[in-house]
């Protein structure tokens, strides 16, 4: 059994600059009416993304995070398809990202205070 280490606030959730909202508590993003749910590995990288908001996050940075895990073996070809599913579901256009940005040499997400 794994163990998630979330950063709760008060009111367990977050605003993306997408203008989705993530639940910590539901593991779910939604955005009016529509919710979509995240997989387990996608929980735990918006998780991490949002505990480095401050930073710029480098996929060798991801691998090392979800390693810890010990539940799947991850390469950089998995970071890159995990980043392409979650703007699928956090973004309006996941081919103009709003909240998951490219950032040399790596991501960051974008948050709505």
């Amino acid at each position: 059994m794994s163990t998630i280490n979330v950063r709760v606030t008060s009111n367990d959730k977050i605003k993306l600059a997408s203008g989705y909202t993530f639940y910590y508590s539901g593991g779910f993003v939604s955005k009016g009416s529509v919710r979509k749910f995240l997989t387990l590995t996608e929980y735990r990288i918006i998780n991490y993304f949002i505990n480095n908001s401050d930073q710029t996050t480098t996929p060798g940075e991801l691998i090392d995070h979800l390693s810890q895990y010990k539940d799947h073996c991850y390469s950089m070809q998995n970071i890159y398809g995990y980043i392409y599913n979650i703007r699928k579901k956090i973004e309006t256009n996941p081919r103009n990202p709003e909240a998951l940005l490219n950032v040399k040499p790596g991501y960051k997400l974008i948050i709505s205070y």
